[in-house]
């Protein structure tokens, strides 16, 4: 069976965290003591702690466990896939690839191989062809990337609209009661239409691939994964739920409510086989983090993460500075 390892030296005293199991390896070579989590028997350390003081949220999130394991594989097909229409007169995108490092060489091989095991790319054929490129994350890995300019630019724009984060954040007064639910791999949840599988073609230096689920750097996946979860969460938005593509805020005036509006919401993420990502959610807070504010019962504001460019910005000494100090400022006018 899968089983995720979490390891912490003893002599520390600290609330272990789980770790990769290459990390967990090397600690074990050099004599760690070490704890094994079976995640569909155990919350991981994160969500216990947040629940621990509250059975009923514990007992839910037990009950719902399902919905909070690693991405099996490939997702269903539903109402709202993906598709790439391209203008009249489009011919096939093909670019040349880009040189890679040696480590990222390596990092292609291993999350080429977890995605095909997955099914969520495949070998291709196609015409079309786009290079691959590597970004760095905050917890210094690798995201492999594919650039899409070329396809993007003869592809028709889908304008479905993403709300406006402070039309979302209006709906939240009057809330005392938060909780935010945070999808895995957001994207890859979604299918791509089969005919329109060949153009998301990309090269790399082991073989050609094409993604069966939607990925990042097409011009219409922000349109398309937003237009899926009003579908979802429709007869819920704007009531007790509110979704900004993967970011999903449940909000209750009282605590009986919030855990009727939770058991509503983990039922559907269930009923449409999507996954959340349980270490990055929240349960059951007066006061939470999302789209870069903070929310509680009195109100919203700025996350002092974001406020703090201004108050470290250097004095203006010119009136080009002064203006693009005034064009930061400006963002956060009515706070």
């Amino acid at each position: 069976p899968c089983v995720n390892f979490a390891a912490a030296a003893i002599s520390r005293r600290e609330e272990p965290e789980p770790i990769g199991r290459k990390a967990a390896t090397r600690l074990l070579r050099c004599g760690a003591h070490a704890l094994l989590v079976c995640p569909k028997l155990a919350l991981n350390s994160a969500a216990a702690q947040a629940s621990a003081n509250d059975p009923e949220v514990e007992a839910l999130l037990k009950e719902f466990q399902d919905v909070f394991q690693d991405v099996p594989g490939l997702p269903p097909m539903r109402p709202v896939d993906h598709t790439i229409p391209l203008m009249p007169g489009a011919t096939p995108i093909s670019r040349p690839m880009y040189r890679l490092s040696p480590l990222e060489l390596d990092e292609v091989k291993r999350q080429v191989t977890d995605l095909l095991a997955k099914g969520m790319i495949r070998p291709s054929t196609s015409p079309f062809s786009a290079p691959i490129l590597f970004v760095a994350k905050k917890d210094g890995s690798l995201r492999m990337c594919i650039d899409y300019r070329g396809l993007n630019t003869v592809t028709v724009k889908n304008r479905y609209p993403l709300p406006r984060v402070d039309d979302l954040l209006d709906k939240l007064r009057g809330s005392a009661y938060f909780s935010s639910i945070d999808l895995q791999q957001g994207y890859n949840q979604i299918r791509i239409a089969e005919s329109d599988i060949p153009k998301s073609a990309f090269r790399t230096p082991f073989g050609h691939y094409e993604y069966t689920v939607l990925s990042f750097g097409l011009v219409n996946a922000p349109a398309t994964f937003q237009a899926a979860m009003n579908r979802i969460f429709g007869p819920y938005i704007d009531r007790f739920v509110v979704c900004y593509l993967d970011d999903i805020l449940v909000y209750s005036r009282t605590r009986e409510e919030h855990l009727q509006h939770l058991r509503l919401v983990l039922d559907v993420l269930r009923r449409e086989q999507l996954y959340a990502k349980l270490p990055k959610c929240h349960w059951l807070q007066p006061q939470v983090e999302y789209l870069g504010h903070i929310i509680s019962v009195d109100g919203v504001r700025m996350d002092p993460r974001k406020t703090a460019a201004v108050r470290d910005w250097p004095i203006p000494t010119n009136v080009q500075e002064l203006r693009k100090f005034l064009g930061l400022t400006n963002y956060f006018r009515k706070f």
